[in-house]
């Protein structure tokens, strides 16, 4: 019987792995898959106050410095595009949770979150989204090519309009189902919809899939059929570019069921 990923290790599974290591590079390198789902719950701090510290190998990056760098930013995306070093250095040692504790928590492939913007005259439009910031931004700000139904309605109106968070980031198949229920919901209570499009929809999100992304996808997975069947577009694009061997180095080979 295959087990998923999201089922099969618990803390207590993550803990007893790694109390067999000395160090979190000795457990992230002899067993990957519970230290990727550990890293994936936040609990690397809980399973590794055993362990002993190690300083990278340049001793430059301490963990002190990798806070201090990784305070400049608003997210651990732009952490990683804007200063790779610092955030390698915290990856490799295992100090990302501990650097990023400030930071906002965004969204995926796999995890949307339901918002509205709300007009005075009870007026709304209900969207779901990635990244609640920029979306918000995106609706509001002045774009000569095309124009969202908030911005054009508030043009029209004059009104302001309020934006609200109906959910935190949930999964993709939840949160496509609760938009249609909000907006049924504000439809009950007397509110004129100015969506234009049909609920349901995930938004467009254009991904370049580079190794280094289908890389970062694929180490949240113990099998291949999960990875394929969790992050398609990932497995996709790594199949296009002959690099689902390598990427999947560390998964495990499905048990075989017997007759």
């Amino acid at each position: 019987m295959r087990v998923a990923h999201n089922k099969y290790w618990t803390l207590e599974r993550c803990m007893e792995v790694a109390s067999k290591f000395k160090t979190k590079i000795e457990w992230k390198e002899k067993h990957h898959a519970s230290y990727v789902a550990a890293h994936k719950y936040i609990w690397i701090d809980q399973c590794s106050k055993h362990m002993e510290v190690i300083r990278n190998s340049n001793h430059f990056w301490t963990l002190e410095k990798c806070k201090l760098d990784a305070k400049k930013y608003h997210t651990k995306i732009e952490w990683r595009k804007n200063s790779k070093k610092s955030y390698a250095a915290a990856e490799k040692e295992g100090w990302i949770n501990e650097c990023s504790k400030h930071m906002k928590v965004l969204g995926s492939l796999t995890k949307r979150a339901i918002y509205a913007f709300e007009f005075s005259d009870k007026s709304v439009y209900v969207g779901l989204t990635f990244n609640l910031d920029k979306r918000a931004d995106e609706h509001l700000k002045h774009n000569s090519e095309f124009k969202t139904s908030v911005f054009k309605y508030k043009e029209e109106s004059g009104l302001e309009p309020k934006f609200v968070e109906l959910t935190k980031y949930i999964d993709y198949d939840v949160a496509s189902k609760k938009e249609g229920e909000y907006l049924e919901q504000y439809k009950k209570d007397g509110w004129k919809i100015l969506n234009r499009a049909k609920t349901g929809g995930l938004g467009l999100i254009k991904t370049i899939w580079t190794k280094e992304k289908c890389r970062i996808e694929a180490n949240k997975f113990v099998h291949k059929y999960q990875w394929q069947k969790e992050s398609k577009p990932s497995y996709k694009a790594a199949q296009r570019n002959n690099w689902i061997k390598e990427l999947s180095s560390h998964m495990k080979r499905p048990s075989k069921v017997s007759a």
